[in-house]
């Protein structure tokens, strides 16, 4: 097990993120392209959830708003133990979560809670007056136009905004803000669970930062929001010079997301498509790519078998298997018929760090991580 992780980490975070159906996490540079992708991902998920469009169009324009408010003050302080800016979209039985962090000044705190508080206390007939009145008055600032879109986000969600200031030192404050979006059918429900649903995502940006991971995708694996992951970390690992480390990188990353697409088990609503865990954690000159998913228990045994024995291979030894792999008539290339491992091993040159841990009477977690190390 890589040792940047315990052993009952991924069986916890596994655990924590199943009570919501879709999980996507960033912390890091937010870059016009990276929300750009984000954005699709989102949309994609939402298309494959069949969400209704008067729900998307909502949950679209606050995660635009909240990325918005992202890279318009990321201009992160030069100062060492500060945080990197964070997002998180979580989905529920009924409603989307958005979340947000960044640092701001902690002279500007006061200010903002002021504004958040007053915003959350209107009612609806208040909320209209306010609304006009900056529509026929707003003055805008640097930073965006004088509250119209925390309103906006407010009227769009039809629920109280959620936030929380957390003090870094007398300069700088860490500002989290969460809305919620509630789903075509459940719009009346209470936002009595709003600080609760928060401290949940503040705690998955403590395991995220603790593990240095960079980005976390927790629901159902399939080829369309395949390709929107693919494209967010080919936006994140656009600034590496190192191109052959760069497209390592990716290759791998195809390799284990197709594995979970193929033979992740559990609840699988058609083939192609798996419940699964996907991680990047960024160690110095190393990249982990790490998934999780469910695996049935009576194939445990063949593939910690499988690859013990491709663990053991030198180079030469992979690249001659790999070829006999591929020229063998009976493998089932649709699924990669044992394909995917042998080349995680070639393209990384290290071994893969596979570890199974129990779930149920039924079910084990598959856990595979594979390191990639960048050679200059």
């Amino acid at each position: 097990m890589n040792k940047i992780f315990e052993t009952s980490f991924f069986s916890e975070t596994f655990s924590k993120l199943d009570n919501y159906q879709l999980n996507y996490a960033y912390n890091g540079d937010f870059s016009s392209n990276l929300t750009v992708h984000i954005l699709n991902l989102v949309e994609s998920s939402m298309d494959l959830e069949n969400e209704s469009s008067k729900t998307k169009k909502k949950v679209y324009f606050i995660l635009v708003e909240s990325l918005q408010n992202i890279t318009r003050h990321q201009s992160k302080p030069d100062v060492d133990g500060l945080l990197d800016d964070f997002f998180i979209i979580q989905k529920t039985e009924e409603s989307y979560l958005i979340t947000s962090g960044n640092i701001i000044k902690t002279a500007d705190v006061e200010p903002l809670k002021n504004k958040l508080q007053e915003i959350n206390s209107l009612d609806p007939e208040k909320l209209r007056a306010y609304y006009q009145e900056l529509l026929s008055n707003l003055e805008f600032s640097e930073k965006g136009g004088a509250g119209l879109g925390l309103l906006e986000m407010l009227r769009k969600s039809g629920n109280k905004l959620v936030f929380d200031f957390v003090k870094l030192n007398d300069t700088y404050t860490y500002f989290y803000f969460q809305a919620k979006v509630a789903k075509l059918g459940s719009e009346n429900f209470t936002n009595s669970a709003g600080v609760e649903n928060l401290n949940i995502a503040k705690s998955i940006h403590k395991t995220i930062v603790e593990h240095n991971l960079i980005t976390v995708f927790h629901g159902q694996f399939g080829h369309d929001n395949l390709q929107g992951l693919l494209a967010m970390t080919e936006s994140n690992v656009s600034g590496i010079d190192n191109v052959k480390f760069r497209k390592t990188i990716i290759s791998v990353m195809i390799e284990l997301l197709q594995n979970i697409c193929f033979h992740a088990d559990g609840k699988v609503d058609y083939e192609g498509e798996g419940p699964g865990l996907f991680m990047i954690a960024e160690n110095g000159n190393s990249y982990s790519l790490i998934t999780v998913n469910y695996i049935e228990n009576s194939k445990t045994s063949a593939i910690e078998s499988y690859v013990s024995q491709i663990n053991l291979l030198s180079r030469e030894e992979l690249k001659t298997a790999f070829l006999e792999k591929l020229m063998r008539d009976d493998i089932d290339r649709k699924h990669g018929g044992g394909l995917g491992f042998l080349d995680v091993r070639i393209k990384t040159n290290n071994k893969v760090d596979l570890t199974i841990q129990p779930f149920s009477n039924e079910l084990s977690y598959l856990i595979i991580i594979a390191q990639i190390d960048r050679k200059e």
